[in-house]
C-alpha cells in the first residue's frame, strides 16, 4: 500500500517543423473547463479536495525527460516534435497491490511554447496565428476520464505493480473537443533507493502511444503541405508522477517561499514564454528581497543558467547582481557577475532595457 501523506497542492505551493503542426493542433487548445488551472507558482495544477478523497495524487514532474513526442513521417520529410514541460497530476488507487481500477483520473497542461522541433523557423511558424495560435491558445490541455481493459501484469519486484490498460480522455483543439484512446502500460513504484534517484515519493509511470489524424479535428491542410505532413501522426507519451509535489523542496536549508518565487519566474519566462509578466514578477521579487543578497543572487543565477529560457532578462539580472554586490560585496557575487558579463557579450537572444 502507498504510505506517503496526501498534501493538498495549495498547501504544498505555499500560495496560491511545420510537419508536426497538425499533431500539435490536435493537442493545443484553449483551456477546457474540466482541466484545473495552474497553481500560483505554476509547476503543477490545483487539485480539488474531492480528488484527494478518491485516491492518491501523483504529481507530474516536468523538465526531467521527454514527456511528449509527436512524429510525422511524410513522403518528403520526417519531423519529431517534443516537449518536457507538461504539468498536472494522476489520481491513482490508494492500494495498487489489490485494485482492479488503479487509475481513477487525471489532468495535464502542456505549454505550446515548450514544443520544439529542432528548427527555430518551424517552431515559429507552427506557433503562429495560422496554426497553433499561441497568443490565444497558450497551452495543451487533456482530461483523463476513464480506463478500460485493465490487465495486471506479472512483476518480479515486490515494490512494482505493473498494469496494461487503455486510457480515455478529452483533447481540446482550439475550441473543438475530441475523445481519444491510448493503450498504455502503467506501473506504480514504491519509493526505494532506485526511485529516489529520480525523485522522492512513490511514483507512477505511464507510457503509451496513439495515432492522430488531422482530419479528425476538421483541420484543412495549408497550400504546399502535400508530401510534408503525414495523414497519420504518432504521439508517444511518457509521464512520471510522484506523491511529492514539484512545488515542495525537501532541503531544510532552502527558504521555501523564496524558492517558490524563483519557480514562478521560470514558469512565466521559460514554460509560458511570457516575458512581460515574468519581468513584472522579477521586479516584485527584487523589491521583496532587496535586502537579501543570497536571494538576489539566486534569481540572477536562475536567469543566467537555467536551460530552455527563450529570452534571458539580462537587465533584471544586472539589477539583481548590482544590488547583491552592494549588500555582500563584489567578492561574494564575483562568479555571478562574470556569468552576467559573459551573457551580455555573446550573441544569444536577451531582453535588455
Amino acid at each position: 500500500m502507498l504510505n506517503i501523506a496526501r498534501p493538498r497542492s495549495s498547501d504544498s505551493c505555499g500560495a496560491r517543423s511545420l510537419m508536426a503542426v497538425w499533431a500539435l493542433a490536435a493537442l493545443a487548445g484553449s483551456a477546457s473547463a474540466e482541466v484545473p488551472a495552474r497553481t500560483h507558482v505554476g509547476q503543477t495544477l490545483l487539485v480539488a479536495d474531492a480528488e484527494f478523497d478518491r485516491g492518491q495524487i501523483f504529481y507530474l514532474h516536468p523538465g526531467q525527460d521527454t514527456q511528449v513526442a509527436v512524429t510525422s513521417v511524410a513522403a518528403l520529410q520526417r519531423t519529431i516534435l517534443t516537449s518536457s514541460r507538461a504539468v498536472g497530476y494522476v489520481v491513482g488507487t490508494f492500494d495498487p497491490e489489490d485494485s482492479e481500477q488503479p487509475i481513477l483520473g487525471g489532468a495535464l497542461r502542456l505549454p505550446v511554447a515548450s514544443l520544439a522541433s529542432g528548427s527555430p523557423a518551424t517552431d515559429e511558424t507552427l506557433k503562429g496565428e495560422d496554426y497553433l495560435h499561441i497568443a490565444e491558445h497558450p497551452e495543451v490541455t487533456f482530461e483523463l476520464t476513464e480506463t478500460k481493459d485493465v490487465e495486471r501484469l506479472p512483476s518480479d519486484d515486490d515494490d512494482v505493480f505493473p498494469f496494461r490498460m487503455k486510457l480515455l480522455g478529452r483533447l481540446t483543439v482550439r475550441g473543438a473537443t475530441r475523445e481519444i484512446e491510448m493503450p498504455a502500460e502503467v506501473s506504480f513504484l514504491l519509493t526505494n533507493f532506485d526511485t529516489f534517484a529520480r525523485t522522492a515519493g512513490d511514483l507512477v509511470r505511464i507510457h503509451g502511444s496513439f495515432e492522430l489524424s488531422p482530419a479528425d479535428f476538421d483541420w484543412e491542410m495549408p497550400p504546399g503541405a502535400a508530401g510534408l505532413v503525414a495523414a497519420k501522426l504518432n504521439v508517444d507519451v511518457f509521464l512520471v508522477g510522484s506523491t511529492l509535489s514539484p512545488e515542495k523542496n525537501l532541503d531544510p536549508e532552502v527558504d521555501q517561499e523564496q524558492w517558490l518565487a524563483e519557480q514562478r519566474y521560470l514558469t512565466l519566462a521559460r514554460d509560458l514564454s511570457d516575458s512581460e509578466t515574468a519581468a513584472a514578477h522579477g521586479e516584485q521579487y527584487l523589491a521583496k528581497y532587496r535586502d537579501d543578497a543570497e536571494a538576489l543572487d539566486a534569481l540572477a543565477r536562475t536567469i543566467l543558467d537555467s536551460p530552455g529560457l527563450p529570452n534571458r532578462d539580462l537587465a533584471l539580472a544586472r539589477q539583481l547582481v548590482e544590488r547583491a554586490g552592494e549588500l555582500a560585496g563584489d567578492a561574494a557575487i564575483s562568479e555571478t557577475r562574470s556569468r552576467l558579463a559573459a551573457a551580455r557579450g555573446d550573441g544569444s537572444t536577451a531582453r535588455e532595457n
